[in-house]
């Protein structure tokens, strides 16, 4: 009986039974089977964000609360960032993995960054904002050629913000269209479209669901019939690509078409229930989604790679006997 209170979670892209979580009261765990029924700790204390390699599963990294940030590599343990003063509790995050750096929140208009095997003499302060009044929230790093990075960072007050050369030693950024005045908490890019982009919020009482279609430029609220509570994370079909699902506080909600005028969101709870769910990830390769909830561990679903057959064939004869032509 898994009653974990993940904050955040990550899913290998090459293995995807292996899986690691940032948990409240109960550290960073990982698992190697699959359904998460025996976890290993990793370390102890509170979890936060904590990330997998896309390439490589023997670089992890994870974090503590506030700016305590490590990573695990080839069995060798690095400590990235040791400051207690800066960041969120659960401070937000993010990996930047065609240059192998972290990012996280450091105050306002600021970032730390460092190497994946640095330490904290590495650790530098990166501006995204001179004289802001907000907070990096949530992270997204995409590949757009070989060897070249975005960083996508939303705010604490609705603002957008990315740059195209975040391993430069003092990055350009540039801020896209604002969506709304609350809380960012998920930025997701849609695999194969850079142009579609998804911003989530966790208010109550405002749109929490964004799409753009034109990088950013403009957005369009696409919360339709969802109830109003706050939604933290958001996971969009790379094979069907106008379904999405949600992480939201009363679970999963799947919506079959975001560009319609008037979405339909509708709870998916079969196996876990209405539970505060924090964090999505996606296994390309296999295609298996994973959710972190705060309360009832991981669940995992291959929801997407269960395609309906091009055809349904029947058998004119029930017996066949050898050398017998079949006609379907």
């Amino acid at each position: 009986y898994v009653v974990t209170q993940y904050y955040a979670g990550s899913i290998s892209q090459i293995s995807p039974d292996f899986m690691l979580g940032g948990a409240q009261d109960n550290g960073t765990s990982y698992t190697q089977d699959t359904g998460f029924n025996k976890k290993y700790t990793l370390f102890g204390g509170d979890g936060g964000y904590c990330f997998i390699h896309p390439k490589s599963d023997d670089a992890v990294l994870f974090s503590y609360v506030k700016n305590n940030f490590y990573s695990y590599v080839n069995g060798q343990l690095y400590y990235l960032a040791q400051d207690n003063n800066t960041g969120s509790f659960i401070n937000p995050a993010g990996f930047d993995f065609v240059n192998e750096n972290l990012f996280s929140q450091k105050g306002k208009g600021t970032l730390y960054r460092n190497s994946l095997t640095g330490n904290t003499s590495t650790l530098e302060t990166i501006t995204y904002a001179s004289g802001a009044n907000h907070s990096a929230t949530a992270f997204e790093v995409i590949e757009r050629a070989s060897n070249k990075a975005r960083l996508y960072l939303g705010t604490s007050n609705g603002k957008v913000f990315y740059s195209d050369n975040p391993e430069a030693s003092a990055p350009t950024f540039t801020e896209l269209g604002s969506v709304n005045s609350g809380n960012i908490s998920a930025i997701h890019t849609l695999i194969g479209s850079e142009d579609t982009l998804f911003v989530i919020l966790t208010n109550y009482g405002i749109n929490n669901v964004y799409l753009s279609t034109d990088g950013g430029s403009n957005w369009k609220a696409i919360d339709g019939d969802l109830p109003n509570m706050p939604v933290w994370d958001i996971v969009a079909n790379p094979f069907n690509r106008k379904e999405a699902i949600i992480a939201t506080e009363l679970g999963i909600f799947q919506c079959a078409d975001v560009y319609a005028t008037n979405p339909t969101w509708t709870p998916i709870q079969e196996g876990m229930g209405a539970v505060k769910t924090m964090m999505l990830d996606y296994n390309v390769k296999d295609g298996v989604i994973m959710a972190a909830t705060h309360g009832r561990g991981f669940f995992t679903s291959d929801a997407w790679t269960k395609l309906d057959p091009v055809a349904y064939f029947s058998l004119k004869d029930s017996v066949i006997c050898e050398s017998q032509s079949l006609e379907l």
